[in-house]
């Protein structure tokens, strides 16, 4: 696999699933105990302003798409995801990978940023 560079946004993103900082949830970005899924953590590093201050009828927070006024829930997802995740992944990653590690497959914060910069060739832990 040729190695190629990680936008710095996705760096901080990698950073943030590895601080400690972010507890994991799973089927849901960010719920009522502050509990993040991996995606989450991706939305409250690229754009912590869209979230909303008041939660679903899920238990789980909305937020608010960037240049939109209206609210998008946790299953129009995929409408946000081009702009602001789904780009700073290589071409070759699905989102949907990332949701099956977090909500089915039992992967950490640490173990999905690892695979995340497997995905960009970029992984010094696998050297």
């Amino acid at each position: 696999m040729s190695k190629h560079k990680i936008p710095n946004i996705t760096k901080k993103w990698i950073a943030a699933l590895r601080s400690g900082e972010y507890n994991q949830c799973t089927y849901g970005l960010r719920n009522k105990d502050n509990e993040f899924c991996c995606l989450g953590v991706a939305v409250d590093i690229m754009a912590p302003s869209t979230w909303l201050k008041t939660l679903n009828s899920d238990g789980f927070y909305s937020y608010r798409s960037l240049g939109s006024t209206g609210l998008i829930s946790n299953d129009e997802f995929n409408r946000f995801v081009p702009f602001y995740i789904q780009n700073r992944l290589p071409f070759h990653v699905s989102v949907d990978t990332l949701i099956a590690l977090n909500d089915d497959e039992g992967y950490t914060f640490a173990q999905i940023a690892d695979i995340i910069e497997s995905w960009w060739g970029d992984n010094p832990r696998r050297r």
